[in-house]
């Protein structure tokens, strides 16, 4: 392939750029790049965590929690931007949180996630899934969950 040498500077500078955005885009999704906010955060949970695993048993193993927060993540659409079953996963936040310590584990699990746009368009900022919930369901399902959770001390 001939590429005339004033274009060669220009796709060289394109495609390194290009990559150097992958890279950080791919970094930035393990966690690589995150915020002090977002380490104080996750110490805090853990630690919440760590003290309620002295006074209940962790209902199911990790992967069921993680499932779960994608289950939730994804019937509420935010992911795609397309039809949302709030009712689905209202049901499975009060299927899997059986005591506290259940419901922090899926807080933890859900991490702080994104909405999207037509699947690909970031909006907004990222949040946990306590803020998700305040910010994305509707009215109802929040005061179900919210009831639900109470039964238990927590506050959502």
């Amino acid at each position: 392939m001939n590429i005339p040498e004033k274009n060669r500077g220009f796709i060289s500078i394109f495609l390194i750029g290009g990559a150097l955005i992958l890279g950080y885009k791919v970094l930035q999704s393990f966690g690589v790049f995150k915020s002090s906010e977002e380490k104080q955060q996750e110490q805090a949970q853990q630690s919440t965590i760590n003290t309620l695993k002295k006074q209940y048993t962790q209902t199911y193993t990790n992967d069921v929690y993680i499932s779960s927060a994608d289950f939730i993540y994804d019937s509420t659409g935010q992911h795609i931007d397309i039809a949302s079953d709030y009712t689905e996963a209202t049901t499975e936040i009060m299927q899997i949180s059986m005591n506290p310590l259940d419901w922090y584990l899926l807080v933890q699990a859900y991490g702080n996630r994104q909405n999207y746009n037509f699947g690909f368009i970031p909006t907004g900022s990222k949040h946990d899934l306590p803020a998700h919930i305040k910010l994305n369901f509707p009215s109802h399902d929040i005061a179900t969950i919210r009831r639900y959770l109470g039964l238990m001390g927590i506050i959502l």
